[in-house]
């Protein structure tokens, strides 16, 4: 490590100065835009955070409201069942009857369960006598569906009791059992059977709220309640943790989904919206993607800058460089001919102005030495006619 940490460092005291400032410029550029993105990164995961918290809140909102309007119709069977000319006529028909007053029974109590189905958005109000008779204000339920669900109810002990749907019909059942109330003896006089379009609840009650609520899934256990997109298979495996409600990003056949789930304590249902991960954190996504993609042309062009500044601050200092080779080739003439930045007012420009006065004082000094040197060989020269004259008179 200490040999590589050498080895880099020599490498750097070796490099032109012009590179030396365009690595020292990368790392602190690099350094500002990491720790730049590091912080956009954590506001854009608080937002995100913000957003997943909002979504639970809306699926509690609207599970609540389904919840409301299931114990409205808990409250409205309940007022069925107590109702006095009902009980009458319950056990009216428990007893034994003749057939013309079983019929005429059948059809007083028929007209009022017609009566009963016109609210709560009901599809349709059913009765199961102790006989086992079945009276429908609404569509009939198939025999054996029918004692299926009293035998389901019964062991709710008089509560009631909202199953998923049966039969193909898409309404769930809200079933209780009714009990004689006079002298509270509490004797069964048959079964309460109500169909809840749970669908038209869902669109009166979440639609301002849950703007994707077609992609609303509620299920009891393993069966399926409600489920707006019977086409994708997402009801297996898809949350963790089914007690206790919160979100989880899930991927279903490659796509990912982000799903909000809630248990109810009323029903014992979970209520889970499903949405695609892209829809919800669009936005996010799509910030992401520019930041990176500013952050990525700022350093570009940062680093482009930087070069540019570098070769623009060494270049004056490699011109001076070639400069000084020439003064010691002796090619004075050649160095003053060349332009120099002596305009500059920075140290640049000092340094090239004190260099060109230095060269021409050197240039001064060699023809000053010059025109000595030839003064004195004339001199010589002069002495040595004077001497060898003499001779030859």
């Amino acid at each position: 490590m200490d040999k590589l940490l050498h080895r880099l460092k020599t490498h750097y005291v070796n490099l032109p100065i012009k590179y030396k400032l365009f690595c020292f410029h990368f790392l602190m550029v690099l350094v500002l835009c990491l720790t730049s993105l590091a912080a956009i990164q954590i506001a854009l995961n608080i937002h995100q955070e913000i957003i997943c918290q909002e979504a639970v809140k809306v699926l509690n909102f609207a599970t609540k409201s389904i919840e409301d309007e299931l114990r409205q119709i808990e409250k409205y069977a309940y007022n069925i069942i107590i109702n006095a000319e009902l009980q009458d006529t319950l056990e009216k028909l428990k007893n034994g009857l003749s057939v013309y007053e079983r019929g005429v029974l059948g059809k007083e109590l028929t007209d009022r369960l017609w009566e009963w189905r016109f609210e709560r958005n009901i599809s349709s109000v059913n009765l199961i006598d102790c006989n086992g008779n079945q009276y429908a204000g609404g569509d009939q339920i198939p025999h054996e569906l029918a004692m299926g669900i009293v035998g389901q109810v019964a062991v709710e002990e008089g509560s009631m009791a909202f199953l998923e749907p049966v039969g193909g019909n898409p309404s769930i059942i809200g079933a209780r059992t009714i009990r004689k109330v006079r002298e509270l003896s509490l004797a069964p006089l048959g079964t309460l059977i109500i169909r809840v379009d749970i669908e038209k609840i869902i669109q009166q009650l979440t639609y301002d709220t849950m703007e994707n609520h077609k992609y609303l899934l509620i299920t009891s256990g393993e069966k399926t309640v409600y489920s707006s997109f019977p086409d994708l298979d997402v009801s297996e495996g898809l949350v963790d943790d089914k007690e206790n409600g919160g979100y989880q990003v899930v991927k279903v056949d490659g796509k990912s989904y982000f799903v909000v789930f809630n248990k109810s304590p009323f029903t014992n249902w979970l209520y889970t919206n499903i949405l695609p991960y892209e829809d919800v954190f669009k936005q996010v996504i799509q910030m992401r993607r520019i930041v990176i993609l500013i952050f990525g042309a700022l350093f570009l062009i940062t680093m482009l800058i930087s070069l540019w500044m570098a070769g623009n601050l060494t270049k004056p200092m490699q011109k001076l460089i070639n400069q000084m080779k020439l003064v010691e080739s002796g090619e004075f003439e050649e160095t003053m001919a060349q332009s120099l930045e002596l305009e500059r007012g920075d140290e640049i420009g000092t340094l090239q102005r004190k260099f060109l006065k230095m060269v021409k004082r050197i240039k001064n000094l060699i023809q000053e030495n010059y025109t000595k040197q030839l003064l004195v060989k004339e001199a010589q020269l002069r002495a040595l006619q004077a001497q060898i004259n003499p001779h030859f008179l």
